[in-house]
């Protein structure tokens, strides 16, 4: 009944899906993962964690939303490598 509870939370929580793959989401990345708005526009600074969250949102949306297309695309090869290695790193820890 436990792992079925956490496992419920996990799947409606956004934030508690993050937390369990051991992240501690700021106050706007939290509501950036508790928004269910089908696109989102982010302006933010340099190196504040804005692929890290779209790598925590993959692979919750591929395990709670069968049959999602998700695409990780970025202008540049080196930066869709990057992403696609942090999403397949936190679907591997989960």
């Amino acid at each position: 009944m436990v792992k079925l509870r956490s496992d419920l939370e996990l799947a409606l929580d956004r934030s508690a899906f993050a937390r369990a793959l051991g992240l501690e989401p700021d106050a706007w990345q939290e509501q950036l993962l508790c928004s269910a708005s089908e696109r989102k526009l982010l302006n933010c600074s340099r190196q504040s964690g804005k692929s890290t969250m779209t790598a925590v949102i993959t692979p919750h949306r591929a395990l709670y939303q069968p049959e999602s297309l998700i695409p990780c695309l970025a202008p540049a090869l080196r930066k869709s490598q990057e992403l696609f290695g942090k999403v397949l790193g936190f679907y591997r820890d989960f």
